[in-house]
């Protein structure tokens, strides 16, 4: 048997109160549910990273895209902070080379780890998102039918 769906609005106070919500969700808030959802994404492309050194998967994290219109993150290696220092490197740059080992180069195959990585997570990422989404609309909403606004 199929997913049914079944859905009833009342248009009037559906308009009244998405006119109220975007004191709650704004774009700070959906880059925060953003960065909440990546998290197992993050982790396992850290468990598929390649593990020469351990800087690679030290430096896999999510980059809040905050000067973006919308709210926008980057799930890879990061250049910036602080990693895990290795000795035979000169410069801790983090994963600055982290495309080359996801896509390849001429003279090195593609090693991939966050394209599996994503496959492996995007149901947990939505999941995560969407359950997120939903108990904080909720809260908006008693609240907002406690002020008496809706």
């Amino acid at each position: 048997m199929a997913n049914v769906l079944d859905l009833r609005v009342d248009y009037k106070k559906l308009a009244r109160l998405l006119g109220k919500l975007p004191e709650g969700f704004d774009a700070k808030f959906m880059n925060s549910l953003l960065l909440f959802s990546a998290k197992p994404t993050v982790r396992a492309a850290q468990d598929k990273a390649p593990l020469d050194t351990g800087v690679m998967a030290e430096s896999l994290g999510v980059i809040s895209l905050r000067k973006a219109k919308t709210a926008s993150i980057v799930v890879g290696p990061r250049v910036r902070g602080k990693f895990k220092v290795v000795k035979n490197e000169p410069t801790n740059r983090g994963g600055w080379y982290g495309h080359f080992v996801e896509f390849g180069t001429v003279r090195q195959e593609a090693d991939p780890f966050m394209r599996p990585a994503w496959d492996q997570t995007q149901d947990v990422f939505t999941k995560r998102f969407m359950d997120n989404a939903k108990r904080r609309l909720e809260l908006t909403v008693k609240r907002l039918e406690k002020k008496g606004v809706i």
